[in-house]
């Protein structure tokens, strides 16, 4: 009954222009807010579970699916391990409490996905996805790593005091978990920081590099290592990247916010004739 998941897409496509993500992160946003007020967690926000409804008709309209996993604020358990591996919070990781801020960790991966056409953090080893996150975003606090029931099998305390820890190596990783860590993909672009993302591609313009970095801090919001303090949806769907306040102030900007615009509302009233109450 509908299209094809932003995985295949992303496939065929290879990434998308941040003008095509920011529908996309505006649906699903509101998707977490109405999740929110309904207290469901879906832990299983990946690329695969987002499916284009008809891309020929109805462009980046999209619907979050596969609720199989979602749970009830109050029957999630300590310990739990949800999410895909690439796609987990740090705190689903080190088995700490979670809430549904975990989800807005998922987005935030998927959007990254969306916009380099790989994803952030690798899918197919923890040590290497945990590698991959401290190299980007720093190290989780020493609060998160003290009370975290599974913090030893992928850290050490580098002190008697648990005031100082490290990333296990791989050979220290391997001992634990009778598994060898997987090494750095030699096509992997390697990012030491969520800023280097604005520059993966080359610069296409004033106003196009204002959005790449608007799109970037949202994502520094979104993927925040401590759940309690990522952005809400509510909060997300007021960020300048959404609603393109960093471009209707700039008169230099005012071509490509048309062309953002028709991105973002174009598409509502293709989705009203579509369904015939437009």
């Amino acid at each position: 009954m509908l299209d094809i998941d932003l995985f295949q897409h992303c496939l065929n496509k290879n990434s998308l222009y941040v003008n095509a993500i920011r529908p996309i992160a505006k649906q699903l946003l509101e998707t977490l807010q109405a999740l929110q007020y309904l207290k469901i967690v879906h832990t299983d926000i990946k690329p695969d579970n987002v499916m284009l409804i008809n891309m020929k008709y109805l462009p980046y309209r999209v619907k979050l699916i596969d609720f199989g996993k979602a749970l009830h604020y109050y029957t999630s358990k300590l310990g739990g391990m949800h999410q895909a591996v690439g796609y987990r919070a740090p705190e689903v990781t080190l088995g700490l409490p979670f809430t549904e801020s975990i989800d807005m960790w998922g987005l935030g991966c998927l959007l990254a996905f969306l916009y380099l056409g790989f994803h952030l953090f690798p899918v197919h080893c923890e040590h290497l996805m945990l590698r991959c996150m401290v190299e980007t975003l720093g190290m989780p606090s020493n609060h998160q790593l003290q009370k975290g029931m599974y913090t030893k099998y992928f850290f050490c305390e580098e002190d008697e005091f648990g005031s100082k820890w490290r990333l296990l190596t791989k050979k220290e990783y391997s001992i634990i978990h009778k598994k060898n860590a997987q090494n750095w993909p030699r096509n992997q672009t390697h990012f030491t920081s969520l800023d280097d993302l604005v520059y993966v591609y080359e610069k296409m313009g004033c106003a196009e590099m204002k959005d790449r970095k608007a799109f970037i801090d949202l994502l520094k919001k979104m993927l925040r290592l401590d759940g309690a303090k990522r952005i809400s949806p509510t909060e997300a769907l007021q960020h300048p990247f959404i609603t393109m306040s960093h471009l209707s102030h700039d008169p230099r900007s005012r071509d490509y916010l048309t062309e953002a615009q028709a991105y973002l509302y174009d598409h509502q009233y293709i989705r009203n004739l579509y369904y015939g109450y437009g």
